[in-house]
């Protein structure tokens, strides 16, 4: 089985990505298609320079790697929703698709930490909408989550996300070991110092920092996506 995470950026993904990590039955992929994204798109990263130098650029040859290189029963695929731009979108036809969603008030505040001047292009609750209305139709969504909902009961809800894939749930998932896996992309220096200095998820904490003026706008024209996204998860 193949299964795509299809998530928005800051969000709690690459903890859920080292939960399936924790499987005897699971091979995880860390963002398989961020280099092909910077260079299709031309986006300005702090990590563009070792991730174009160090990953494959060609979607079609990433995805012949991500097969002949899988060694266990499952495959587990960490997305952004933003970086299927410009790629060939048939192969969410023959896999399993979980989207993970945030609160964008959480997202921007998180995401604005190293990038200052966000876009909608950048933080992906449209991509997650559009990959949600072309897929839902043809059977191959299995499942919206919101992130707030694992942080206040990871039991539960990886249980839930595991029935929805039709997997056992796996008590192994709820914790690890601390510190960088193998699997991290080249990225992860600049962006995973939180899920690197914990053993599980982080218990949920209510964000009550107020948002800046100059993310307002974007924060509004994100909130409509949220909020149809976030009338359709599990709970």
């Amino acid at each position: 089985m193949f299964i795509n995470l299809w998530s928005s950026p800051r969000n709690v993904s690459t903890a859920l990505m080292y939960a399936f990590a924790q499987r005897a039955d699971m091979q995880v992929f860390d963002e398989p298609f961020y280099a092909h994204y910077l260079k299709y798109t031309g986006a300005q990263r702090p990590d563009r320079k070792v991730t174009l130098e160090s990953m494959e650029c060609d979607s079609e040859k990433i995805l012949t790697s991500i097969i002949n290189h899988t060694s266990q029963k499952h495959t587990f695929l960490k997305n952004i929703s933003v970086q299927l731009i410009g790629l060939d979108d048939a192969f969410i036809g023959k896999t399993q698709n979980i989207i993970l969603i945030r609160n964008p008030k959480d997202t921007l505040l998180s995401y604005t930490k190293v990038i200052d001047q966000p876009t909608i292009d950048d933080i992906g609750f449209k991509h997650q909408c559009d990959i949600y209305n072309k897929w839902h139709k043809k059977g191959n969504i299995n499942c919206i989550v919101n992130s707030m909902d694992i942080l206040k009961n990871p039991k539960l809800m990886l249980t839930k996300i595991c029935n929805s894939l039709n997997i056992e749930f796996d008590p192994n998932m709820l914790t690890w070991e601390k510190g960088p896996r193998p699997e991290d992309g080249p990225w992860a220096k600049y962006w995973y110092a939180s899920v690197h200095n914990s053993t599980g998820f982080m218990p949920y904490k209510l964000n009550i920092t107020e948002l800046p003026s100059h993310l307002k706008a974007l924060y509004d024209e994100c909130l409509p996506y949220y909020e149809f996204l976030n009338n359709l998860k599990i709970s």
